[in-house]
């Protein structure tokens, strides 16, 4: 039998200890917050959150947010995240009064991020979800350029791809854009580009 560690590659090697130093980090957050450990320990996401080499420095106001399968937040948040967070769920429970159903949140892949993805009858719904406390830049909805439609795009040609089961259904792209005179829900916002 040969030793793994002689068999891996360094870049291997590199990853196998960085997703060590990833499962202590998390446990020692779970103990910190007070939580047990979750009955299955499989596939826990962590995300970055600042540019901090020190995950947990509190005087940097930012931490490592580390979710686990069901999406349940382990570690604390900066003011930021935060404040996106409840303009989410403000957003996701606008839709849900509308008649959507919510069907994943916070879909992260390389490409990047699917805030909210919904079901509208027969229609898969990507929801991009905007908030800005001032129009004085173009406001929310204007802060959906095309290079962000772009990503939302192939976001969603990865979800399709990877967790999506069956035929692929009708698909639309909305904006919620949330500002200080309200709520704006922008059904079909854009048409991809397949470029």
């Amino acid at each position: 039998m040969t030793d793994k560690s002689r068999v891996l590659s360094p870049e291997a090697r590199l990853l196998a200890t960085q997703r060590r130093a990833r499962k202590r980090w998390l446990a020692k957050t779970r103990t910190a917050a007070g939580e047990t450990q979750p009955a299955s320990p499989t596939k826990i996401k962590v995300r970055p959150t600042g540019k901090t080499a020190a995950a947990d420095a509190p005087s940097s106001g930012f931490t490592r947010t580390a979710l686990d399968t069901s999406g349940r937040e382990l570690a604390r948040q900066s003011p930021t995240q935060r404040h996106g967070a409840e303009q989410e769920a403000l957003a996701l429970a606008h839709l849900e009064n509308a008649g959507l159903q919510l069907l994943a949140r916070n879909v992260a892949s390389r490409v990047g991020e699917l805030d909210l993805v919904m079901q509208d009858g027969d229609i898969l719904v990507f929801v991009e979800v905007r908030a800005r406390s001032s129009s004085r830049f173009g406001g929310a909805a204007a802060s959906v350029t095309f290079a962000k439609q772009q990503r939302l795009t192939r976001a969603a040609q990865v979800f399709l791809k990877t967790a999506w089961r069956g035929p692929v259904p009708r698909c639309r792209f909305d904006v919620v854009a949330i500002s200080p005179e309200g709520i704006a829900w922008l059904r079909d916002a854009f048409t991809p580009s397949y470029t």
